[in-house]
């Protein structure tokens, strides 16, 4: 009986070290809300209006300026056109673009950019050991008035289920 119950335990604690630890990060302006989920090696990255800072309770959150954020969007849109020719960028483009160049990118002044509106202090060597990442766009298609915390919560279980079955 107590070996049944030993090999249960250490079942049970080598797949609670097999799981994934899930990251949350939120970076804030006055008009828009980017939300990270990291789990494993896959990233997902959700776009929203503006949101209450307190609806983000248990995210790590961090309040740049808008003119940060946008000269990123456009480092990491310059480099998509780059890389990818002739082709229209998106921003999952730009997103496959900046994670899939993270390697190559470590020695510009993209790093310091980065540093300013990421909460991740490595943030290009985070992005280079990602599988995939996806991004969501939910500007102006949900009404950030609308959003509450109990929904956040439901919308990234929901993300977070969809990155583990890609």
């Amino acid at each position: 009986m107590k070996t049944k119950a030993l090999a249960a335990l250490l079942l049970a604690l080598a797949l609670i070290s097999c799981t994934p630890e899930v990251h949350l990060n939120a970076v804030l302006t006055e008009s828009e809300s980017v939300i990270t989920i990291i789990e494993g090696r896959a990233m997902a990255v959700v776009l929203l209006d503006a949101l209450d800072p307190a609806l983000l309770e248990g995210i790590a959150v961090r309040h740049v300026e808008e003119k940060a954020l946008d000269e990123l969007s456009h480092l990491v849109v310059n480099l998509a056109s780059v890389t990818g020719g002739s082709e229209a960028v998106d921003g999952q483009r730009a997103l496959d673009a900046l994670r899939s160049g993270a390697a190559g990118l470590r020695k510009t002044r993209l790093v310091d950019t980065l540093a300013l509106v990421s909460v991740e202090s490595d943030s290009l060597g985070m992005l280079k050991r990602m599988r995939s990442a996806q991004l969501i766009d939910l500007r102006a298609r949900v009404d950030s008035q609308q959003v509450t915390h109990s929904w956040l919560e439901r919308y990234i279980d929901e993300v977070r289920r969809y990155m583990r079955r890609r």
